[in-house]
């Protein structure tokens, strides 16, 4: 499904050389990902930890890319969207 937080986060990926994925895929082809993520123009961009009761554990806990997506997706909302003091 096409987003502003999704293409912002894609765009992160793409300048940071971080492979990013978009596909259907079963429930089975999950089990051999490295990190999964969801993005929403809310939460941004968070980890998916559970789907249908089947746990993803990461390494690191959350995995090694998340921290520095979130990051740049911080930085890109507040550089584009946060309120300034006049």
């Amino acid at each position: 499904m096409s987003g502003v937080t999704r293409s912002v986060v894609l765009g992160i990926c793409k300048e940071s050389g971080i492979p990013a994925v978009e596909a259907r895929v079963e429930l089975e082809d999950l089990e051999n990902a490295e990190e999964i993520w969801i993005t929403s123009s809310i939460l941004g961009v968070q980890p998916v930890v559970r789907i249908v009761g089947m746990p993803f554990v990461f390494p690191g806990s959350e995995g090694a890319l998340l921290p520095k997506v979130q990051n740049a997706w911080i930085d890109s909302w507040n550089q584009h969207f946060a309120t300034k003091d006049t």
